[in-house]
């Protein structure tokens, strides 16, 4: 108990002044600008909440969070915060207990849960209010852990029901929870030992077990590539050939590894690099995680805990490794939330093996864990500094890589809303020069132009960017503004029509093209 209430104030003592922090980059597009979000739980934003593919993927469960603050506590981002860093400290403590009860093992159990309470890499999940889906989608996913051992221990139809019922909550905070059937199948190995002891050992009947949740996994994957379609997010083959993804599959696999260890030049975006990476950094990445495979399998007789923690790792990357990209960039902190905990895993069992090897006391053991702990903690808070506001965050990325178009963007951004629009274009033009189709840079590029009363300029933004995105309703839509500035009415009134084909419930731009028609230009 108390091991647990101190692990939840660490957590929560930690990432504590996100409650004073802005809301950054999606956050607008998550609540502080979704008009249907803002009107906190109403029946129409519950049925949105369960109809839209709006922010990438389905996320009901995520929405109704944002709904229910906003309904309690007003728009204000703290409390967005202050409900992230709570989730993030319950998730730790239910991590403990999850692990006690599957292994028994209660202090590398509370290792474990410390390491994923306190590591740089798991600040982006918790500082970003957009990145709820991250915290949520994991308390649930810590729940049917512990559901489930209830299950494997008095197997029955209502034990069983609330695994389900669970993970289906976890699914709908985020897709990414379609894992968990996997996962559950390598704690069937260990620490459960659920599985025959036959050589070789059957697997059938556990998977018959999991048929109802992995139906509920293909079910949401479907529908998360379906949005990612229809939303236009998912990169296409043309623009990221398959060849060039695969490579960077294995490369991020041991970056993810590489920043675990050493969480240095941690950024809010890292650009997928020109041309893939190169082939001396696949190569070798391929073979290193083919060691480490290897070897977690040869020793999954005598170090089971080994091959259990590495298939964690392994499987629950699978959604966002890369085979199907979300945004062009080559990996993403906030996607090792969860899967980071196999690793811990290993951490803590192999920290222990290896201590009692080399004859290492209890107190020496906690020293290194302190030290450990002590390190992690001061990374993260700085880390944590770096979210306050826009400028901060995209600043520190900006020092941290190279060639990032979307911290230039992000800059651009913040400072176009702090009214400095010579800053903003400068950075705005810089994100073009490093990705020409990036239609958000355009769009937003061409929006400013307008308002300096650069029509011409603002032409040229947005029809170039509707040559990398010709379904985009917004750029049709302020290409038709400024053809009607310009007097340009019947090119205006074509553009206007285009937008309301890609979306026809725009009430403003049904509103805009009658206003064309019967009254005339607008000044």
């Amino acid at each position: 108990m108390a091991v647990g209430v101190a692990l939840f104030l660490a957590a929560v003592l930690l990432f504590l002044p996100i409650v004073h922090h802005a809301y950054v980059f999606d956050d607008e597009a998550h609540i502080a600008g979704n008009a249907v979000v803002l009107r906190g739980l109403e029946w129409d934003g519950f049925r949105w909440a369960f109809k839209t593919l709006a922010g990438t993927s389905w996320h009901p469960l995520t929405w109704l969070s944002y709904m229910a603050e906003i309904e309690l506590f007003g728009p204000a981002p703290g409390p967005q915060h202050a409900a992230g860093l709570l989730l993030h400290a319950a998730n730790a403590v239910l991590l403990m207990v999850a692990l006690v009860r599957m292994s028994g093992a209660f202090w590398r159990s509370a290792l474990v849960a410390a390491l994923f309470a306190l590591h740089p890499l798991h600040v982006e999940s918790v500082a970003f209010a957009a990145m709820r889906k991250d915290v949520l989608y994991a308390f649930f996913w810590m729940i049917a852990l512990l559901a489930y051992v209830r299950y494997s221990r008095r197997p029955g139809p209502a034990n069983y029901g609330l695994v389900v019922g669970v993970y289906a909550l976890a699914l709908m905070s985020k897709p990414m929870a379609v894992t968990l059937p996997l996962v559950l199948l390598v704690l069937d190995g260990w620490p459960l030992g659920r599985l025959s002891a036959g050589r070789p050992v059957d697997l059938r009947p556990r998977l018959y077990e999991k048929a109802p949740l992995l139906a509920l996994s293909g079910a949401v994957g479907v529908l998360t590539i379906i949005g990612g379609v229809q939303t236009e997010v998912l990169v296409s083959l043309e623009t990221l050939p398959l060849a060039m993804r695969l490579k960077n599959v294995p490369v991020s696999y041991l970056m993810y590894l590489v920043k675990t260890v050493w969480p240095s030049g941690l950024a809010v975006y890292y650009p997928f690099p020109p041309g893939g990476p190169p082939v001396w950094a696949w190569v070798s990445a391929t073979g290193l995680l083919t060691v480490f495979t290897a070897i977690a399998f040869r020793e999954r007789r005598r170090r089971p805990w080994l091959l259990a923690g590495w298939a964690w790792y392994l499987l629950t990357l699978v959604p966002v490794i890369g085979f199907l990209p979300i945004g062009f960039f080559a990996l993403a902190d906030r996607y090792v939330y969860v899967p980071l905990i196999g690793i811990f895993v290993i951490v803590a069992w192999g920290g222990r093996e290896l201590l009692l090897g080399l004859r290492r006391g209890t107190m020496a053991g906690v020293a290194v864990c302190a030290l450990l702990l002590a390190l992690l903690t001061a990374a993260s808070r700085v880390q944590v500094g770096y979210w306050k506001d826009a400028v901060t965050l995209f600043g520190h990325a900006l020092e941290v890589t190279e060639g990032n178009w979307l911290a230039h963007y992000g800059v651009a951004q913040a400072l176009g809303k702090a009214g400095d629009s010579e800053a903003a274009e400068e950075h705005y033009r810089m994100a073009i020069t490093l990705n020409p189709g990036y239609k958000e840079a355009r769009n937003n590029l061409g929006v400013l132009l307008a308002g300096r009363g650069d029509l011409e300029g603002a032409l040229i933004q947005f029809r170039e960017a509707l040559r990398f995105r010709p379904r985009a309703a917004d750029l049709h839509a302020n290409l038709a503004l400024t053809l009607e500035k310009l007097g340009r009415t019947a090119e205006a009134e074509a553009a206007y029509r285009k937008s309301l084909e890609f979306a026809p419930n725009d009430a403003a731009v049904r509103a805009a093209l009658e206003r064309l028609l019967h009254v005339g230009p607008a000044d």
